[in-house]
């Protein structure tokens, strides 16, 4: 694994195979290479896409990334058996040297502008570079120098990819840690699944009520990987705040290098309203706990568009937010697009035939993402009924003329 501030030469290709720059096909920049938590810390308007159980596999987080997510998690690895069975390790994890995303971010420290926060336009600094390229639109020249000054300031960043473990017993944690490590920029520990089985497995949720283990998992991880290693955690949020303060005041004095908070507790479903105010809470504990400046917090919840984005941001003071089931059903809402271009899909598709993503979480992804695309709930009925890659392939062709 490359350390940061390290360069590494990429391309910023868009999804038509061109430079979002320089609008040539094969131009190479070089982007420099940042921990996880240096990306949030150093660089404005950070989107991750959560660790999301058989879902977020190398497929789908080389599709998000490729729309303005600049940090991915792969599913849930049980710890455990990812140390002991290389069955587990095969199947469990995969990735490839292009998963990442090549990314043009505006250091934190640049003022807000009218162009930046307007949640009309997509908070891609790469779409807007594109048009701050097209000066002859007749734009107002103060947008226009402002989008000039934008394009001068940003800096190539490489995304980066975070492995997420559930498990409670540190010997297992941090020899899982040591084996991943040289694949991934970062090590997260689950804390908040709620999930019954995990919940009965001693394992996610059932971390919540206790932190003096978190804190030990959390050293131990460190002890392999080295304090500079990106090592965070994600929580849920408990009834009684002052549990929660407990954690997040632990897992810092552990070394925690961020925290990912989602606002709901372990027995609300997603159907009921994340609470903001508990993040928020979660964003002032960590800033009158931490002596080398706060810990960040990561916003998890409800994050469905770039309105959801912003809302979240403003309201709960920070700079990074999370999506899980809005990713799953438009996997470029981080890039402003109301749901996938169809151009994304097929990428997709390509990917998963060249990577032989299994029939079942294909069909799953396809239906989620085409959810938004469906005419009726019964055109997706009847492609929820499809049963096979080719039935698959023959629908898409013959309702939106998609052909691989």
């Amino acid at each position: 694994m490359e350390v940061e501030g390290v360069k590494t030469t990429a391309r910023t290709i868009s999804s038509d195979g061109r430079d979002l720059i320089t609008g040539e096909e094969e131009d190479e920049e070089e982007f420099e290479v940042f921990s996880p938590v240096e990306i949030i810390k150093q660089f404005r308007n950070i989107n991750i896409s959560a660790p999301m159980v058989r879902y977020s596999k190398l497929q789908f987080r080389e599709l998000v990334s490729s729309y303005n997510t600049h940090i991915t998690f792969t599913p849930m690895i049980l710890a455990k058996e990812f140390c002991l069975s290389k069955r587990s390790r095969d199947s469990d994890f995969s990735t490839s040297e292009d998963e990442r995303g090549r990314f043009k971010l505006l250091p934190i420290s640049y003022p807000k502008t009218e162009s930046l926060e307007d949640p009309r336009r997509s908070i891609s600094v790469l779409q807007r570079f594109e048009e701050a390229l097209d000066l002859d639109r007749g734009r107002d020249g103060d947008l226009e120098e402002s989008l000039l000054k934008e394009k001068r300031m940003a800096k190539n960043v490489r995304g980066a990819m975070i492995a997420q473990f559930g498990g409670n017993d540190p010997f297992y944690l941090s020899h899982a840690a040591s084996l991943i490590k040289p694949y991934v920029d970062g090590i997260d520990i689950n804390c908040g699944c709620p999930q019954s089985w995990a919940y009965k497995e001693g394992i996610g949720s059932a971390l919540l009520s206790k932190p003096d283990l978190v804190k030990e998992l959390i050293r131990s991880v460190k002890s392999v990987c080295g304090e500079s290693f990106s090592v965070s955690i994600k929580i849920r949020v408990d009834d009684d705040l002052k549990n929660t303060s407990r954690l997040i005041k632990t897992a810092i004095y552990a070394g925690v290098s961020f925290i990912t908070v989602h606002g709901r507790t372990r027995k609300q479903p997603s159907s009921s309203k994340v609470s903001l105010d508990s993040i928020k809470f979660s964003v002032e504990e960590s800033r009158g706990t931490s002596f080398n400046g706060p810990v960040p917090i990561v916003a998890n919840g409800d994050v469905f568009d770039l309105n959801c984005a912003r809302l979240t941001r403003e309201y709960c003071g920070l700079n990074a937010v999370m999506s899980a089931r809005g990713l799953q059903e438009n996997p470029a809402l981080f890039d402003g697009h109301p749901r996938i271009p169809l151009d994304g899909l097929k990428r997709f598709m390509i990917s998963s035939a060249e990577t032989g993503l299994i029939f079942p979480i294909y069909h799953r992804h396809l239906s989620d993402m085409l959810s938004l695309w469906f005419s009726s709930k019964e055109e997706k009925k009847y492609f929820n009924m499809l049963s096979s890659y080719s039935s698959v392939l023959d629908f898409l062709e013959e309702t939106f003329d998609i052909n691989l």
